[in-house]
């Protein structure tokens, strides 16, 4: 079963005045391990009307939104793109990956687990 799972606003939170592309790369934190911390990290089917998703630090609130989120499936007609089906319920678990370095603006880089309440059982296959 491939599914694919969609949220309208991942997007670094507005926690930062705006910088410039130089400035940004001369923040304390420019290393690897802070950069792979941000985006989708994995998607996984809990039950047949459950889906859980894990988001790194740029996560907005609005992953607790479940209209932020789509739904879609190629091997499933319940789930089809052209549906563009929204969960009923988004329910939002967060963990702290890392504190933050010294001078680093955010004071620490969370990830959250985002479980995802289907509207519909997914078929299996």
């Amino acid at each position: 079963m491939r599914i694919s799972v969609l949220c309208a606003l991942f997007t670094l939170p507005s926690l930062l005045p705006a910088l410039s592309v130089e400035e940004f790369r001369a923040l304390p934190d420019d290393r690897e391990a802070v950069r792979s911390s941000y985006g989708l990290r994995r998607v996984a089917v809990l039950s047949s009307e459950r889906i859980e998703v894990e988001v790194g630090h740029s996560a907005s609130p609005a992953v607790e939104n479940p209209k932020a989120w789509r739904i879609l499936s190629e091997d499933d007609p319940a789930y089809a793109y052209e549906r563009f089906i929204t969960p009923v319920r988004a329910t939002v678990r967060k963990e702290t990956e890392v504190e933050a370095p010294d001078g680093c603006a955010i004071p620490r880089f969370e990830r959250r687990f985002v479980v995802l309440d289907l509207p519909a059982p997914l078929q299996e296959g």
